[in-house]
């Protein structure tokens, strides 16, 4: 009987460790790696949209030495939105490339000189952009920073009792700024981004009941934007 009763276990643990060997072996699943259109490398397109804020500092001074008689700074902001396109290029984790954008916006700073009596108006309407872009890729994520030239179209307007001059005219200046970039899936990914831009202007003799000053600016911007981009891989 108790040989009868070993011989039945054993088959029974034959039978168990046949069919145990028969099943699939689970496999962990593997952690998200971007295929190669979505290493962040190769070409791209997309759209962005956020705030912008303006700001400008009028310094009233003497036309013949520019000594500084008044100063007065005014702020505005306003939507800001557009396209932008690149071309990335990667060595292992790095990954460097050029982005151009073209955005629209209605940034306003006024700033009114009560010692002179005169109103400043300027307005960005228009800008666009072409940078340099170096970044570190961590998984999905992009963590970089992004410098180069920025064009902004301008309209400053002088605003006094005895008249109004308006001139428009295209600046160049510096533009710096950092942001993250997120892979969605296989072509999409979404950053946020912030940049800055500015300069000064030489004196500008506008006041033409009095024309031994002249005026003198500084000016810049800030953005924040969100945007997402299309891949279409090297």
């Amino acid at each position: 009987m108790k040989t009868w009763t070993i011989a039945c276990c054993s088959a029974l643990l034959s039978v168990g460790t046949a069919t145990a060997a028969d099943l699939p072996a689970r496999k962990a699943e593997p952690a998200f790696a971007p295929p190669p259109a979505l290493l962040f490398e190769g070409f791209y397109v997309g759209a962005h949209a956020g705030y912008a804020g303006f700001g400008d500092r009028a310094q009233t001074v003497l036309a013949a030495n520019n000594a500084v008689l008044s100063s007065k700074t005014g702020s505005g902001g306003s939507f800001i939105g557009g396209v932008h396109a690149g071309y990335d290029w990667r060595y292992g984790p790095l990954v460097y490339g050029v982005v151009g954008d073209i955005s629209g916006a209605r940034a306003r700073a006024y700033t009114v000189d009560p010692i002179f009596g005169y109103g400043v108006q300027n307005t960005i309407d228009a800008q666009g952009s072409i940078r340099g872009r170096l970044g570190w890729n961590y998984e999905r994520a992009l963590l970089y920073v992004t410098g180069g030239m920025e064009l902004a179209h301008i309209e400053r307007s002088y605003q006094a009792p005895l008249g109004s001059t308006t001139t428009n005219w295209w600046s160049v200046t510096p533009t710096v700024g950092a942001g993250v970039e997120y892979a969605l899936d296989t072509r999409w990914s979404a950053h946020i981004e912030t940049r800055w831009f500015g300069g000064r202007t030489r004196a500008e003799a506008e006041n033409l009941a009095r024309p031994a000053l002249a005026t003198r600016h500084a000016q810049g911007e800030g953005s924040l934007t969100a945007g997402v981009s299309y891949h279409f891989g090297d």
